[in-house]
């Protein structure tokens, strides 16, 4: 097999399409936490930790996937690819967990956010917010930007284990291509 500059282009797509999704997903909607006797409050992803991890880590997924396009076929793209795949990692975990388990998510990751809202410490709203949802005083639920930071995980996440396996191939072939380049030519045959 003859490696090209297109053998990573495909996972490099992959990658920018879910670095760019991911910062969509940054600024949608991700929850909505709406106490018993109170005003239900929406919130965006640039209020919340993993919406604001989700926008960051999509910039990042972005330009790697640009590094990936670029040099993924001259150079293979491993570490770039490992990179993507780390990343893609937490944003796969911010947005599944918050989509997932949106009470959780909100209680373990955004318990500040909520104590910001509502003026009040950070235990206090943690351990409010686990009460309130156990005795279901409090509703909450994942809205559109965490299902989006879920779906730009998964697609970064699979361009990059795509670009570790090319990568591999363009170095065996890499390897094969010089070192037949460089064996002698064999003599002639005698008769």
């Amino acid at each position: 097999m003859q490696a090209s500059a297109r053998d990573q282009s495909t996972p490099a797509i992959l990658v920018i399409a879910g670095g760019l999704i991911g910062i969509v997903a940054g600024f949608l909607d991700w929850m909505d936490f709406a106490p018993s006797d109170g005003e239900a409050t929406t919130f965006k992803g640039t209020d919340l930790t993993a919406g604001t991890g989700a926008l960051g880590l999509g910039v990042a997924l972005l330009v790697l996937g640009i590094i990936l396009y670029v040099r993924g076929g001259r150079t293979g793209g491993k570490g770039v690819s490992i990179a993507v795949i780390v990343l893609a990692a937490f944003v796969l975990f911010a947005g599944g967990y918050s989509a997932l388990s949106p009470g959780d998510a909100l209680a373990e990751f955004e318990s500040s956010s909520v104590a910001e809202e509502y003026d009040i410490d950070d235990d206090v709203a943690k351990a409010a917010i686990k009460a309130g949802i156990e005795a279901e005083n409090i509703e909450v639920s994942a809205l559109a930007g965490a299902w989006v930071a879920t779906a730009a995980g998964l697609l970064a996440f699979v361009g990059g284990i795509m670009g570790v396996r090319r990568s591999k191939q363009i170095r065996e072939s890499g390897t094969t291509s010089t070192q037949s380049a460089e064996s002698p030519a064999a003599p002639p045959p005698t008769v």
